[in-house]
């Protein structure tokens, strides 16, 4: 699950043990800031990653400051924190890729529904017509033709 523009606050505390002066001043740091994406698991929320989109505006010194701290304190939470150059558009296949290479290549058939890596629409099982695959089943996906996303399918 991905939630946009979260609160650091809600995401990341002041570590425990500080005087409430020094608490106080470590959440003051952190209450105005947000992150732009935050990854969650589906089944119980919590947070596995965030994720930064890194514009222009990252060039200068004051925002490379504060790029600076968001780094820090992630680390320190033991957080992965991508960030990632903005773009006008982005692949999805690529974006699944870098943040869940373990997940990039689509689940075997035999278990459940799967789905497109380019645009998540469900996938289909077909069998080639003609051509020199003519016979052969493949997964297709079922937003042809806004999408061509094909997977080869070996039958067991």
């Amino acid at each position: 699950v991905i939630f946009a523009k979260v609160r650091v606050a809600d995401v990341l505390r002041p570590e425990k043990g500080l005087s409430r002066s020094r608490w106080q001043r470590a959440f003051n740091r952190i209450a105005a800031k947000h992150l732009d994406f935050v990854i969650c698991c589906p089944k119980t929320l919590a947070v596995k990653a965030v994720l930064e989109l890194d514009d222009k505006s990252h060039n200068s010194a004051k925002r490379a400051e504060r790029d600076r701290f968001l780094n820090a304190a992630c680390a320190s939470a033991n957080l992965t924190l991508y960030r990632i150059k903005a773009a006008k558009s982005y692949s999805n296949a690529a974006l699944r890729a870098r943040l869940f290479p373990e997940d990039s290549a689509p689940a075997p058939l035999h278990n459940g529904p799967q789905f497109c890596p380019r645009c998540a629409a469900p996938l289909v099982l077909k069998t080639a017509q003609r051509g020199q695959y003519a016979g052969n089943t493949f997964l297709a996906c079922s937003a042809y033709p806004r999408c061509r996303y094909t997977l080869s399918h070996k039958s067991a």
